[in-house]
């Protein structure tokens, strides 16, 4: 599949239960939203997301394309990303959403979630239920924060910068048992 020709959200993520593609698609359709919803990604899970799209009758709005070797170009395209999981180690994939220019939906469960999303950005993440996350996707599309008036955002990510704060650690941090 080719980038859509209708403006879309996107997700880009493993198809698991961690991921939830059935919140996300659950809070897609009571958003309300004119947009598509791409999702990109493959994994246990892509059977029972295919049946729910198949038994929801949405296949023309929600499209399942697998993975792609390249997700950058859905995520730049996208107006908007969405993510659903039910908990989220750090969230590198909302860092690469806004280093491609397109904020981020995200509910507020347990992991990195707000260390990523800080200042304007920090408006979009939910509470943890469909509805909370559908009315942030309207609010995300109708007043989507402004990243490239923050660079804080990503540049705090930079690899150049996260080296300059390890090696700026006192060299007592790193003992004989850490190596």
């Amino acid at each position: 599949m080719e980038l859509p020709s209708r403006p879309y959200v996107v997700q880009v993520c493993r198809l698991s239960d961690v991921k939830r593609q059935d919140v996300l698609i659950k809070a897609y359709l009571a958003s309300g939203i004119e947009e598509d919803l791409v999702i990109v990604g493959d994994g246990p899970k892509r059977e029972a997301t295919e049946a729910l799209i198949r038994e929801l009758g949405v296949g023309d709005r929600v499209h399942l394309i697998g993975s792609r070797l390249n997700p950058y170009p859905w995520m730049k395209h996208a107006r908007l990303f969405v993510l659903s999981s039910r908990s989220e180690a750090f969230g590198i994939v909302l860092v690469e959403s806004m280093c491609c220019g397109t904020p981020c939906v995200a509910p507020d469960v347990p992991g990195g979630i707000r260390n990523v999303l800080i200042h304007d950005q920090a408006r979009l993440i939910s509470e943890d239920s469909i509805e909370a996350l559908a009315a942030k996707i309207r609010e995300g599309l109708a007043n989507p924060p402004a990243l490239d008036s923050d660079p804080e955002l990503t540049e705090r990510f930079r690899d150049t910068r996260i080296m300059q704060e390890f090696l700026s650690l006192p060299t007592d941090a790193v003992t004989s048992d850490s190596r």
